[in-house]
């Protein structure tokens, strides 16, 4: 029974160790687990840091590529821009200089064919004002006959045409069209700010025969700006008169364009050759100068040519006192508004014919006002002082030579007491020397005071400018509501329909050409074959001779090659046979030499021998 229970408690006791043994392997098996569990945590946390750490330094990678780039390409603008300006600056340069030397080269010609005209007049086929005959007068054709030097001048070949390379930028819209409404006109210009009272547009030019055509070609230099000259307006009035203010449902004004004539000799496009008198009057936009109709001083017509001569006649010579009366105007396009309230506007552009006046060039000049304005000068006297006043200076005299003498006794920084001694001696030398001889006293002395006196300005109201056709189209629009928006979009509306009357004229031009040119080119259809004829036989022939000729040099310079090869082989056969001859005669030495040397040795052991 003991063994029994001792077996059985062995039992329970093996039991038990083997349950501890077992709870321990599963802790440490959980354990590990854990471990294992955040290990794979922690190597996720690191992966996904290291992420995060990529992705931080791949964005501030790409961020300083883009600053990189960013300032590459400001640089790259800044550069373009420093180097447009200063292109834009020498082509300025060089468009003013070619600007003077041109206008030099006209005045010398104007004046040469003045002189010409004034010793002899040319006649039409006979001998010219300069040398030679048939030379080319302005305006006139080219004639053949002899030149300067004697010899012929023949016809000149025609000039290439300055407008050619415009022709793609004609619009496809008809040209001819005289009522355009609104809608026509906003697809004619789409990029025109149009005028919201605007309903339609009478354009006279583009009638064919039409009087309202201008010559695009003007034979002189029809103005001339001169800002010394003043059309003086008086205080409180304004030139030219504005129009009084009513309930009048109708208004009439008038805008003068007018143009200067040919100004740029040199070939170049019309849009940018012909210029425009603009006005310009203070901070105010650039327009055409325009004027409103009053019936009392231009007439009870104002939709009459005459009244609007009138009232573009007034215009001009309030403004830059020209009289235009004996002008030729051409009335080129009238604008028609209604406003809100009913009230209808018509605006009327006129052209003159400038250089039909009797004095050219006119002279115009600038608006100016004389105004009375207040300012100080200073006035200088002399005064005659008093006894008293006399003393006062003698004491001030005295005043300031005790001042010097107390400045001087002033410890001076970094100065040492040997120097400083040395120095107020000096000074009280002079300051006692002063004192001994003090100057005279003037019985007069220069006083200066302040006075208010009026005087006369010239103050500049407006003047004008040259402008060119191509700057008019250019012209930058303000908002709707600005003052000057109408007169700017007029000004602007005028350019691009003269552009079209350029382009009319142009088309009719080429037109006119081409049915020239297909009628010259059937009556000179034989010349042009019998031509190409003479140069294909010419042709041939000259063929045929430097076939010739090559084979003549190629069978010289085979010659030559034969002789020369024959000279190299003769050269080398007797190269060879020299070599022979030394060879030979080198080893015939060498022999020579060995039986002679043979013979020393016999003679010295027959010696040898002998004396043995």
């Amino acid at each position: 029974a003991a063994a029994a229970q001792l077996f059985q408690q062995q039992k329970a006791a093996e039991a038990a160790k083997a349950a501890q043994q077992q709870q321990q392997q599963w802790i440490r098996t959980q354990q590990q687990k854990a471990t294992e569990a955040a290990q794979a945590k922690r190597a996720e946390a690191v992966k996904a840091a290291e992420a995060a750490r990529l992705a931080v330094q791949q964005r501030q990678q790409q961020a300083q590529q883009m600053q990189e780039q960013h300032k590459k390409a400001a640089q790259a603008h800044a550069a373009q821009r420093q180097a447009a300006t200063q292109q834009l600056y020498q082509r300025q340069q060089a468009a003013q200089q070619q600007q003077q030397a041109q206008e030099q080269a006209r005045q010398q010609a104007a004046m040469r064919e003045q002189l010409a005209k004034q010793q002899q007049p040319q006649e039409k086929g006979g001998k010219g004002a300069f040398p030679g005959k048939g030379a080319y007068t302005k305006g006139g054709p080219y004639t053949q006959g002899k030149g300067a030097k004697g010899g012929k001048a023949g016809p000149q070949p025609p000039q290439p045409l300055a407008w050619v390379d415009q022709l793609s930028k004609i619009s496809s819209v008809p040209l001819t069209q005289v009522h355009r409404p609104v809608l026509d006109l906003k697809h004619r210009f789409p990029y025109l700010s149009m005028s919201h009272d605007l309903t339609h547009a009478q354009v006279h030019f583009a009638e064919l025969g039409s009087g309202s055509r201008v010559p695009l070609s003007p034979p002189v230099e029809t103005i001339n700006l001169d800002y010394n000259k003043h059309v003086l307006v008086p205080e409180g009035e304004v030139l030219p008169k504005k129009a009084e203010a009513s309930d009048a449902k109708k208004k009439f004004r008038v805008r003068v364009a007018l143009m200067t004539g040919k100004l740029l000799e040199r070939p170049t496009h019309p849009i940018n050759k012909y210029q425009f008198v603009i006005h310009k009057a203070g901070d105010a936009a650039d327009v055409l100068p325009e004027a409103d109709w009053i019936q009392e001083l231009d007439g009870d017509e104002p939709t009459e040519l005459t009244t609007q001569k009138n009232t573009a006649v007034r215009c001009i010579k309030d403004l830059y006192g020209f009289d235009l009366s004996a002008c030729i105007f051409h009335r080129f396009m009238d604008l028609h508004y209604e406003t809100y309230d009913g009230t209808q506007i018509q605006s009327t552009v006129l052209l003159p014919e400038v250089w039909k006046c009797p004095e050219l060039p006119a002279s115009i000049g600038k608006q100016v006002r004389e105004i009375e304005e207040e300012f100080t000068k200073v006035v200088s006297y002399q005064h005659e002082l008093t006894p008293e006043e006399i003393e006062e200076e003698k004491k001030d005299y005295f005043k300031q030579i005790e001042k010097e003498r107390a400045q001087g006794q002033a410890v001076r920084p970094g100065e040492r007491e040997m120097d400083r001694a040395e120095r107020l001696e000096k000074l009280e030398e002079k300051l006692k020397q002063m004192e001994k001889n003090p100057p005279e006293v003037k019985p007069t002395k220069q006083v200066e005071k302040q006075e208010k006196d009026k005087r006369t300005v010239v103050k500049d109201i407006s003047r004008p400018v040259f402008v060119s056709l191509l700057n008019l189209i250019g012209l930058r629009q303000g908002d709707f509501s600005h003052p000057s928006f109408t007169g700017v979009f007029e000004t602007k509306l005028f350019a691009l329909c003269f552009d079209e009357m350029i382009k009319v004229e142009c088309s009719t031009h080429i037109v006119s050409w081409l049915k020239d040119y297909a009628v010259r080119w059937e009556s000179e259809e034989e010349v042009r074959v019998a031509k190409k004829k003479r140069v294909r036989e010419e042709a041939e022939v000259r063929t045929k001779v430097l076939q010739e000729r090559a084979a003549k040099r190629q069978k010289r310079e085979q010659a030559q090659k034969e002789a020369a090869d024959a000279k190299k082989k003769e050269e080398e056969e007797k190269k060879a046979k020299e070599e022979e001859e030394k060879n030979e005669e080198k080893e015939a030495n060498e022999t020579e030499k060995t039986e002679e040397a043979k013979e020393e040795t016999k003679e010295e052991g027959k010696e040898e021998t002998k004396e043995e």
